[in-house]
């Protein structure tokens, strides 16, 4: 689920144009934002000096925009800019059709199973070592 080509796969599927690096982060920034460059490093296992270039590239391309912290004004959060927030509208779009037609021809049996098995994960990845 998480090679390069899923990404660039997804990038194509949404018709967007968007580094494949960078897709990452933005959806990390839209998703659980406005962050700093340490959490978003963090968030995508990437180095703070990596993180730091891509987010200066996401905002030049007007995608987030920087912002001091409100917990420590020393702190410049990444937040999504409104073309941003349309660039992952449209890759959440097209992961839905993606999902719709590899999920297509399973019985209503199999995606309860699907749901059912994915919540209970999902539950016991939260427990995991809390």
């Amino acid at each position: 689920m998480n090679r390069p080509q899923r990404d660039t796969a997804l990038i194509r599927e949404a018709g967007i144009t968007l580094d494949r690096a960078l897709f990452p982060l933005l959806v990390g920034i839209e998703r659980k934002g406005p962050l700093g460059v340490g959490e978003l490093a963090d968030l995508v296992a990437r180095d703070y000096t990596t993180v730091s270039r891509q987010v200066a590239k996401l905002e030049s391309l007007r995608l987030v925009k920087r912002r001091p912290s409100n917990s420590d004004k020393r702190v410049s959060e990444a937040t999504i800019t409104a073309k941003g927030r349309a660039m992952t509208n449209a890759l959440d779009a097209a992961r839905e059709r993606v999902a719709s037609l590899l999920l297509a021809d399973w019985s209503k049996k199999d995606l309860q199973d699907l749901a059912r098995l994915m919540r209970r994960f999902a539950d016991d990845l939260l427990a995991w070592r809390t």
